[in-house]
């Protein structure tokens, strides 16, 4: 009772509690949402749908300039710089999305087919989003994720009823995307404005909007220059199957990406909890800072795995439940879940070099890791989908060895058994994966519960064990 006690009243659990409850509520709100839209449009026609999506988040990745852990990073450190940050932050952001539509726009006269209606629509999508992200960045940063967690939740209740209660007849893409960015921009960075006003977290002064940028721009470049770098592998796979396949293995990918965002969401709602703590105890007890990774690396990868391993046994029922017409999508999305799985290791790895100071260590491994993905994902694309998610998995897999041996390198530490970490997780994937693809429910529940226990278990044994921790020379 004291230990739940005392994990009850800890900052970084009830925060990481917020996002991830949150996270998986929405997101299941979100996927229901799907359900519906996806029974209406044909597979073809919600890979158009999904793609001006894809190219909207494009944009405002671009356009945020790789400053929102900056921004998280500052306030968690400084909270008098919030004020300063707000103001000059919209300012910034103003200017690099007019940047970045004027390039859109000019790309897509020449080489896209969208019209200028839908640019139009993205580039307006783009800013509302960036401002949005900045407010609830300013939360996260005065580490208070339980307002987002609840605005989170609300906005996806009520795109639910939107979808639900929308006629037939005005289901149409430009319908939709308008819809979307009402209830999920406007709405929600509404939301957080007045709220951040009410509970009196706007606070310090405003600085030179030169100055004040200029330091913002100075320590996020690492960040901005990992974004380009990784853009081939994060955001043109649509591009690739819109060049080597069709609309419809668009329609299968992206749908995939929605099937298994609850996972891959719950992973980045994690890891973004946990960064400004990390940050901020990095700074006052290193040697704290070290014994926690030591413990929680572990912990975290093997959780990871329980939930991928889970999702891949069971999409299968799940998918011909309730969209038997995308059952193409079942093999995609237990090959996709594995990468979520390699990207899940690689963002924590990310977030521990972000929380030290380590971005330039950023560039180095996502540089490689783009020689090694981007080719293999263009040529995956040629077929179609299940190529691409191959693609994606091989590829990671092999930058893994390179990033993992360098991880630890660069933070002086040793991780215990990691070696078997990773044995366990070929183990499970190819179980998963191939050995039990066609087996019947009962055996996939009984198999289950027996390795869920047995990793539960292993989880229970390193928790209890105090780690040590060795420098690495």
């Amino acid at each position: 009772m004291s230990i739940l006690k005392k994990l009850a009243n800890n900052i970084v659990v009830k925060n990481a509690s917020y996002v991830t409850i949150g996270g998986i509520l929405a997101q299941l709100i979100n996927l229901i949402a799907l359900i519906k839209i996806a029974k209406i449009f044909s597979p073809s026609y919600y890979g158009v749908y999904t793609f001006l999506g894809v190219q909207e988040q494009l944009l405002v990745t671009l356009a945020d300039l790789g400053i929102r852990n900056i921004i998280i990073r500052t306030i968690a450190r400084n909270k008098m710089a919030t004020n300063d940050i707000l103001v000059n932050g919209i300012l910034l952001r103003m200017g690099s999305t007019l940047i970045v539509a004027a390039i859109y726009y000019i790309y897509n006269l020449y080489a896209g087919s969208l019209s200028n209606v839908y640019v139009a629509l993205i580039c307006i999508y783009v800013f509302f989003n960036c401002i949005s992200n900045l407010l609830e960045s300013i939360f996260w940063g005065h580490q208070k994720m339980l307002p987002t967690a609840l605005v989170n939740v609300s906005t996806s209740i009520i795109w639910l009823t939107t979808v639900y209660f929308l006629p037939l007849k005005s289901f149409t893409v430009q319908n939709i995307f308008i819809i979307l960015f009402c209830i999920n921009v406007v709405l929600a960075g509404s939301i957080y404005f007045i709220v951040l006003k009410v509970q009196k977290l706007l606070m310090g002064k405003i600085q030179p909007f030169l100055k004040s940028s200029t330091a913002l721009l100075k320590e996020s470049w690492p960040y901005f220059m990992l974004i380009l770098i990784s853009i081939p592998f994060g955001y043109l796979t649509n591009n690739y199957l819109d060049i080597n396949s069709t609309k419809t293995e668009i329609g299968y990918f992206n749908l995939t990406q929605k099937l298994i965002s609850p996972v891959s969401m719950v992973i980045g709602f994690t890891l973004s909890a946990l960064f400004p703590n990390l940050s901020s105890l990095w700074v006052n007890d290193e040697g704290k800072f070290k014994r926690l990774l030591v413990k929680g690396i572990r912990s975290f990868m093997l959780v990871a795995l329980l939930c991928c391993f889970m999702f891949t046994l069971f999409i299968d029922e799940a998918v011909h439940l309730i969209l038997p017409k995308y059952a193409p999508v079942v093999k995609v999305t237990q090959l996709q879940i594995w990468y979520v799985f390699l990207m899940g290791t690689n963002s924590l790895i990310g977030t521990i070099w972000g929380a030290t100071n380590n971005e330039k260590k950023f560039i180095k491994s996502t540089f490689i890791n783009v020689c090694i993905s981007a080719p293999i994902l263009f040529f995956g694309s040629k077929y179609g989908a299940i190529g691409l998610s191959y693609a994606y998995v091989i590829s990671f897999a092999l930058f893994e060895v390179y990033l993992w041996n360098d991880f630890k390198k660069s933070i002086k530490i040793t991780i215990p058994q990691d070696k078997l970490l990773w044995l366990i997780a070929i183990f499970l994937f190819v179980v998963s994966y191939y050995l039990l693809d066609k087996v019947g429910l009962i055996l996939k529940i009984s198999i289950s519960g027996l390795i869920i226990s047995t990793i539960s278990y292993y989880i229970y044994k390193i928790s209890r064990k105090q780690p040590v921790v060795e420098e690495v020379k």
